[in-house]
């Protein structure tokens, strides 16, 4: 891992080895917390919060969360099937550590699983768009939503805006 500041503004950058290539990825460092990655979400407008929405995370989870989904596609191949398996085996090591999964954490990791995926695309010389980003995260949610959620816990917030958790299944 290499933390530089381009054009005033501070990054880390780590490569993975993916099926003999190597691939780049970068995180701009959070103004707010040096520790902690900032991320603008690309996700589809009815998983926003706000349109600028960006997520905070832990620098050393980005990197290791990152670096465990390219290691699941080296082993596994790269196809898209084992592209969302990576993102499933993540949220499944989440839920065996933490005993479920809340909404945000689930919505981070897809987050993580588009940053792996435009990565793989920019060093192939291939643009990932806005778009095609929106309909990923949008795929991923699906795919991981259908797997996870006996285990996923939704914020919702009372009158007051104090955050409780309602299990995903109690609201279907």
């Amino acid at each position: 891992m290499e933390r530089k500041t381009v054009q005033g503004k501070e990054f880390v950058f780590d490569k993975v080895q993916i099926q003999g290539k190597e691939i780049t990825f970068v995180g701009a460092i959070s103004p707010v917390d040096s520790n902690m990655v900032e991320i603008k979400c690309v996700r589809p407008k009815e998983a926003m919060k706000h349109p600028d929405m960006v997520v905070h995370y832990p620098i050393q989870d980005y990197i290791a969360e990152l670096k465990f989904m390219a290691n699941y596609l080296n082993i596994n191949g790269m196809t898209n099937e084992n592209f969302a398996n990576a993102l499933l085996k993540l949220c499944q090591n989440h839920i065996s550590k933490y005993g479920r999964m809340v909404d945000a954490d689930l919505e981070s990791y897809i987050d993580l699983a588009i940053i792996l995926q435009n990565a793989i695309w920019v060093s192939s010389g291939a643009q990932f768009t806005y778009e095609n980003a929106q309909n990923c995260w949008a795929a991923f949610s699906v795919i991981a939503v259908g797997k996870v959620k006996n285990d996923l816990y939704i914020t919702q917030y009372d009158s007051n805006y104090r955050p409780y958790l309602v299990k995903a299944t109690d609201l279907m």
